[in-house]
């Protein structure tokens, strides 16, 4: 077993000596799947929707998504007006 002082002399690939007491910042990014609609989206997504009345499926369908994704898309919509 190697003392601590000694394991900065070591080179080791793929590994990062960090010292003790040492914190790294805890960035949780990229978790879960990627959103198939971007805000970008939700606007022309809402003028279809409401102004030009297209049925959600003829939407879904311009936007390349299925219409569920449009109706959860609508139901995590805080404040649509």
């Amino acid at each position: 077993m190697h003392d601590r002082r000694h394991l900065h002399s070591l080179n080791l690939p793929g590994y990062t000596i960090i010292p003790l007491g040492a914190s790294q910042p805890k960035v949780r990014k990229g978790r879960g799947r990627p959103r198939k609609i971007e805000n970008s989206m939700l606007g022309d997504i809402l003028n279809l929707l409401l102004r030009e009345h297209m049925p959600v499926r003829k939407v879904a369908a311009m936007m390349g998504v299925s219409h569920m994704t449009i109706y959860r898309m609508l139901e995590n919509t805080e404040v649509l007006i």
